[in-house]
Parts: structure tokens; C-alpha cells; sequence
């Protein structure tokens, strides 16, 4: 725009190494906290974004600290999330306009359409998650002539290494392209309703998928429409638009209630799929930099109690999610992935030699196997067998399964763990009494022949999956251009849905967005990029930027993920086990996108967002 702008300088920062056997970097929090505090120290304007509410009001708590020992005003730093109540975010606003407020820490909530000021410094901590949101986070300072700085501070994830290492990528590429799934019921649904408010609407209507009519007569049965003729009216009480939420997939909150003063009041507010990991009873809730104890959650009435409090630590909650398959779109054998330099038709080596490269006795001498055209054709003609994925089927001893489909995720806290404010330390722990949620959406999944972990014991088989779960994750976000957070893991040693160990990356959003389907579209490009990410590793056996921490997923995980890569990586005639021709995801990124409780169980911490995520 025309809007006057000042020299910006772009600052990709990497913590230093401070366990190399570990692969473990220096905290990217307190990284943050370092360089924000010296910004205060010079009295200079700044921002800091945090991917998370929780790390937002840590850091707000240390820079407040910061200002009170640099013989500044505590109260000009402030926090900015979701949850704040509505008088609370004007009134930051507008101290940010007047320049009363000289530092904030926020989430994504301030990343865009909101006017607050002139502010010469802006810290990420940590990749927001696409390009398009790290332009609008460092775009908040320098609306004046005056030269101002963007400073983005790597975590360990792998795609935050990628981009500090490949700066090339993040400067380069164009900001991710919308992706909208049209045959999400739970978006159609919200939109007719508004739409036959505004105008009775007909069956013939072009809108979206041509499952309309089915769902006018779905929502004439719930009340909210009623046909007279052959048009739909609107006849519910409530304004449709009211239910429609703007950042997150999630329309119901729950409300934080202070006791402790003389009238109980409404301190804030937590959208219903985040409330299970920050409200939970004997959480510390953290607000504007003030502690409150979660003495009671009624979770039925969706209200929080709290009491303030000073203590030296924070909670942070692990979820158990699991995963159920509702209907499979489509599924094939993956026995070989073709190297990114394969001539379109190149033969692919034949399933003997890859059950010859990983142990496979192979057919008996003139007895020829299937080749994987026949596989999958016998497998799509057979149909699944009742309550199970096609996958489960005649997989071929020494081939990866790949499927897309409908599926149910639920998830639960179940502990919380006591952090110390400062070091992070553990020092205790708690259980969760909170039920189970659910919700539908759509996913890809990814089977692991018994061939390939022949010996392993059930351990070491979790570790593999988590491993290789952890990687395909991460180079999942940038092959579909996508915030890693929109997608889920769940890693099941042998999975209800197929009888084999199996990955599932699951959509975050109620229906999906389209990115399961694009995954399934791409899954050779996914497997050679999580190859080429963990081969390009330098630690020995799993570190936060490839696999994994290895003390989460065991000694043996990182080379066992890559045998599982491996086996269906394009490989010499000699069957020799050989890499694909890198592909980075650069490449990946700009390849043209396709149209249109567990058995074994999986829990994350809740750094990790919960399986159903809306804004941070």
C-alpha cells in the first residue's frame, strides 16, 4: 500500500545447542524474554507473539519483571489472547494507540485487524505457522518511517529448523494459498441457515455441494427451517450469524468465574475445545499476568471457578486422543515410491526385491507374486470387510498402506504436570476427571507391514510410529501449505480399523478442510520429505528437529523409522537400500495441489494443541 514505511530488518534467529547428544537448543521462551527485556530496557515499542495463550501470559509475567527491574512501569506491559473480555482488549488496544502501553505479549489474536499504534520492534517466538502469518506479525512493527525490526526466534521443531537453514523458502515463497472444503456439513450448515434467513431458499439453489436438499430437510426436522411450497423459511428465534464463529471451529465457551471477591465476577472466557487442558480443576489459570486456581469446573453449566493465587509455577495438561474410522475414500499399497528424478512411467522395483531388501524369504522359486496394480485392483474390487478399512486387507508383506477417510477423533486430558515459572522443572503432578469429547473430521493414514518390524518388541514398535509420526507431521504442514496445527497424529500399534501399526494424520477442523485428501494425493512426496528430513539430521538417535526427543520415543526409533522410509524409497536394481533424490519442501511447496482411546493409545502434552484447535 502507500501507507509511509521505514527501513525493516528481518532477523531468523537460532538458539544455540546446548545438548548436542540431545539435539536440544536453548528455549526459544526464554530467548524471547532476553531480547524483549533488553527492547524494554531502551524503552523501545515491541510485540511478541506466542503461539500459545499460555506462553503469551509466561511472558508477559517475565517482562513485566523486566520492566520493574530497568526502573520502567509494570503496568505498560500487557497481555493480548483470546479469552480476554471485550472492555479488557479495548482498553489494551487503545493504551497501544496512545502509546501508554510499551510492550505486549499476544497471540495470533493481534496478528491482524486491529489498530494499535506505532511499534518499532516485533519477536516471534517460534514459526506462526504459515508465511501469510509472519508477514502480519512482523508487519505490526514500522508503520512509520522509521526503520524497525522483525526478529523470528526458531523452536526445535523440524519446520522451524528448515526455515532458519533455508531462508531462501521463506523470502521466496508466496504466502499459502485459502483452502476451503465445500462439503463440510458443519460450514454448510451454518452458512444455509444464514442464507435462508436473509431469503427463503429452494431446493434448485446453486450452493455448494448437491447435498442441499438433504440438509434443508435435515434442519426442517431440527426446526430451523420450514418448507412452504418450494421454498425453505427461516423460522428459528436465534439470528444464525450469532453462531457462526470467526476463529475457530468451536461456538460454545466456557466462562471463568472469580470467587474471591465479594461478588463473584467473569474474569474471561475459554472457547469449549481448549477449556479441558487450561480449566481443568487444580489448573493455574493464567490471566493479564495474574494466577487464579481452578478450585471447581462445572462442566455442565461450562463455568470455571477460580481464586487468585501466587505460586511459582504453571500446569500444563497431556491429552490421550484416539482415533475410529468411519468410511474409507479410497486406499493403495505403497510397495515403492519413485525418487524424484524417476521418468514419469519408470518401472518401480518389484515387490520381491523389496521383501528381499527387508528380510523376506520371498516367493518360492517360479512362483510369482502379485504386482501392486493387482493388489490394489484386488483389493478395490473386494471391498472392506464390515467394520474395517480396506488397508487391513491382503497387504502385501513388504508395502506401506496408504488410505484417506471419514473418522471420529476423541480426546481427553488425563494429567497435569506442575512447571516451575523459570527453569520449566517438573515438580508435580495430578490427574484430570474430565469425560471424553469427540468430533468428526477426515484424515490419512498410513499402514506398516508386519515385515518391517519382525522381532520388534510392542515398545519399540510405539517409538517407530512416534518417530516416523513425528516427522511425516511436520513435513506434512509445508507439502500442503498449511499451519501445523490444522493437522493431528495418532500412532496405534495395531489400530481397530486395519489390524497393523498405523499412523493417522488427522484435521483439526470438524469436517476437514481438504488437507487429508490432498496428503493421500501426495503421500510419495510426504514419505521422501520425512526421509530427506531425518537423513538430513545430524543427531545420532532422535532430537526435537527430526523424530523426536529420544527419551520420548526410545534409542532404536530414528533408525527404525528411516528402515520403514527406506523400504519404499526408490532403490538400485541390486535391491541395496538407496535415498530418493532430495526433495526439500521447497520443492514440495510449490507442486501443484490435487482438485477438488486407542488400542495402544497416543498422548501428547498439550503443547501440542488440542486435537480440536481453534486460535491460541
Amino acid at each position: 500500500n502507500g501507507a509511509p514505511r521505514g527501513e525493516k530488518i528481518f532477523v531468523l534467529y537460532n538458539p544455540p545447542v546446548i545438548a548436542r547428544e540431545l539435539g536440544i537448543r536453548r528455549d526459544a521462551i526464554a530467548e524471547a524474554r532476553d531480547l524483549a527485556a533488553e527492547f524494554i530496557r531502551r524503552d523501545v515499542p515491541l510485540i511478541v507473539f506466542a503461539r500459545s495463550r499460555t506462553t503469551a501470559e509466561l511472558l508477559t509475567t517475565y517482562l513485566r519483571e523486566a520492566a520493574s527491574n530497568a526502573h520502567r512501569d509494570p503496568a505498560a506491559v500487557q497481555g493480548y489472547r483470546a479469552g480476554y473480555l471485550p472492555g479488557e482488549r479495548r482498553a489494551i488496544e487503545q493504551g497501544l494507540r496512545e502509546g501508554r502501553i510499551r510492550a505486549v505479549a499476544a497471540t495470533n489474536a493481534l496478528e491482524l485487524g486491529i489498530d494499535i499504534g506505532q511499534l518499532d520492534a516485533a519477536i516471534m517466538v517460534g514459526y506462526p505457522g504459515t508465511i501469510a502469518s509472519a508477514w502480519q506479525q512482523a508487519g505490526r512493527a514500522g508503520r512509520r518511517r522509521e526503520g524497525s525490526v522483525a526478529i523470528l526466534i526458531a523452536t526445535s521443531d523440524p519446520l522451524d529448523q528448515y526455515l532458519v537453514n533455508h531462508p531462501e523458502y521463506f523470502f521466496g515463497q508466496s504466502p499459502e494459498e485459502a483452502l476451503i472444503n465445500p462439503n463440510n456439513l458443519y460450514l454448510l450448515a451454518s452458512h444455509v441457515k444464514c442464507a435462508a434467513f436473509e431469503l427463503p431458499m429452494g431446493e434448485m439453489e446453486v450452493f455448494g455441494p448437491p447435498t442441499l436438499p438433504a440438509l434443508l430437510g435435515h434442519l426442517e426436522e431440527e426446526r430451523v427451517v420450514h418448507r412452504a411450497g418450494d421454498r425453505w423459511h427461516y423460522v428459528a428465534e436465534r439470528y444464525p450469524a450469532e453462531a457462526v464463529s470467526l476463529r475457530s471451529a468451536s461456538t460454545e465457551n466456557v466462562v471463568i468465574i472469580d470467587e474471591a471477591v465479594p461478588k463473584p465476577r467473569v474474569i474471561g472466557e475459554v472457547d469449549l475445545a481448549s477449556a479441558p487442558s487450561l480449566v481443568h480443576e487444580d489448573a493455574i489459570y493464567l490471566h493479564l499476568g495474574q494466577q487464579y486456581h481452578v478450585h471447581r469446573l462445572d462442566w455442565e453449566q461450562r463455568r470455571a471457578y477460580v481464586r487468585p493465587v501466587s505460586v511459582d509455577y504453571y500446569t500444563q495438561a497431556e491429552i490421550a486422543t484416539g482415533i475410529s474410522v468411519l468410511e474409507e475414500f479410497g486406499a493403495e499399497w505403497v510397495s515403492a515410491v519413485e525418487s524424484a528424478g524417476s521418468a514419469p512411467g519408470q518401472a518401480r522395483a518389484s515387490e520381491a526385491e523389496w521383501a528381499s531388501a527387508v528380510g523376506s524369504s520371498g516367493p518360492a522359486p517360479g512362483e510369482a507374486r502379485a504386482s501392486e496394480a493387482e493388489w490394489v485392483s484386488a483389493v478395490e474390487s473386494s471391498g472392506p470387510a464390515p467394520g474395517k478399512a480396506r488397508v487391513a486387507r491382503e497387504q502385501p508383506p513388504a508395502a506401506l498402506g496408504k488410505a484417506h477417510g471419514e473418522v471420529v477423533v476423541t480426546y481427553r486430558p488425563t494429567i497435569f504436570k506442575k512447571l516451575k515459572l523459570t527453569t520449566h522443572e517438573n515438580v508435580g503432578w495430578g490427574k484430570i476427571h474430565l469425560p471424553e469429547t469427540t468430533f468428526h473430521t477426515t484424515a490419512c493414514w498410513t499402514t506398516v507391514p508386519p515385515a518391517l518390524t519382525t522381532g520388534f518388541s510392542q515398545e519399540r514398535v510405539q517409538g517407530m510410529l512416534m518417530a516416523l509420526s513425528h516427522a511425516l507431521l511436520h513435513v506434512s504442514a509445508l507439502l500442503v501449505m498449511s499451519d501445523p496445527r490444522d493437522i493431528g497424529r495418532v500412532a496405534e500399534v495395531r489400530s481397530p480399523a486395519t489390524g497393523l501399526p498405523t499412523i493417522y494424520l488427522f484435521e483439526r477442523m470438524p469436517g476437514g478442510a481438504g488437507f487429508a485428501e490432498r496428503l493421500y494425493r501426495a503421500h510419495g512426496d510426504l514419505l521422501r520429505a520425512a526421509c530427506d528430513l531425518i537423513a538430513a539430521c545430524a543427531c545420532t538417535t532422535g532430537c526435537p528437529s527430526c523424530v523426536g526427543p529420544v527419551l520420548e520415543i526410545g534409542a532404536t526409533a530414528k533408525a527404525d523409522a528411516m528402515r520403514v522410509l527406506e523400504a519404499v524409497i526408490a532403490r538400485g536394481v541390486s535391491g541395496k537400500s538407496v535415498h530418493a533424490a532430495p526433495v526439500s519442501p521447497l520443492t514440495l511447496a510449490s507442486a501443484t495441489p490435487c482438485k477438488g482411546e486407542t488400542s495402544a493409545g497416543t498422548t501428547y502434552p498439550a503443547s501440542e494443541p488440542s486435537p480440536l484447535a481453534g486460535e491460541e
